[in-house]
Order: C-alpha cells, then structure tokens, then sequence
C-alpha cells in the first residue's frame, strides 16, 4: 500500500485553472512594466527619505545639510527636542492642477509636508545651534556639548 492509497482524498487535476492562472500572469506583468519605480503614494513609502542629508562630525560639532529644492526659508521649521533635531516644512505647488490646461504626461515633482528627524549621540542646546538657508540648502551646525556623559559605563565585579 502506497502513501496515496492511505489518502482520503486525491488530487485534482487543475488543468482546468491553467488559463486563469495565465491571465493572472499577464496582470502581474502589466503592471510591473508600467508601475515599477513609480512612488504611487509617497507619503506612506518606507523608502521616503526627503529631504536628503548629509550629517558629518568633527571633534567640536555636528554639521548637517538638508536639500530643499524648490522650497523658502519662510517654509522650513527646526525643532529641537533632547538629543532629536526635526526638520519639517510644506512644500508647495505654485499652480493648482485644477488651473492646469491640457493633458499631464508626467508628474514627478512631490508637494506636501514633510519631517525628517536626526538623533544625536548627545542632548542638543539650541543656543549653541546655527541654521543658515540658502540656494535650496539648509545648514545646520551644532556645537557638541564640552562634557558629554559616556553612554557606557563599567560596572566592577567584585568576588562573591
């Protein structure tokens, strides 16, 4: 006696689902070669990393540089809380798609709000932090603190 023969139930033939297993195919297919790479709803993509930065450090301080393409002064917000800088804004669209005339072939430029936050290896005070716009570009440089409490500490052992 053979393991199928011990079976309460044979397998079906399933030929009869090939064809709509081929359609499915051909969907998936579709879809892929005109969707792949298109951010279809940015606000909620894991990959969402705007605005760029560039964060560097050097003894004395921490420099970071935000790219804000297309966006003022007037619409940037800092914020510092503890050891997190927050960088957030609204960029906006200078005309409404509504007072666009004729057919839209492409649309890559991404408006809304946005916030992009940084942590720190230290508690930031916000009056030793310098912020300068210009030419799209946001600088941030804070000065690290002069005492820093060490994030490890050693416990010793002492014999039982």
């Amino acid at each position: 006696m053979t393991f199928r023969d011990i079976l309460s139930f044979k397998p079906r033939d399933r030929s009869d689902l090939v064809p709509m297993a081929n359609i499915q195919q051909q969907m998936n297919d579709l879809f892929d070669r005109y969707f792949t790479g298109w951010d279809l709803c940015p606000s909620f993509s894991t990959t969402n990393n705007f605005p760029s930065l560039d964060v560097t450090e050097t003894d004395k301080e921490v420099s970071i540089k935000a790219e804000l393409p297309g966006m003022e002064e007037k619409d940037v917000k800092i914020e510092v809380s503890k050891n997190q800088l927050t960088i957030r804004g609204e960029k906006k669209s200078e005309t409404e798609d509504k007072d666009q005339q004729g057919t839209c072939w492409m649309k890559e430029i991404s408006y809304g709000s946005f916030a992009r936050t940084v942590s720190l290896p230290f508690e930031i005070d916000s009056d030793k932090a310098k912020a300068s716009f210009s030419k799209g570009i946001l600088s941030l440089t804070i000065e690290k603190p002069t005492e820093r409490i060490s994030q490890t500490k050693v416990i010793p052992l002492t014999k039982s």
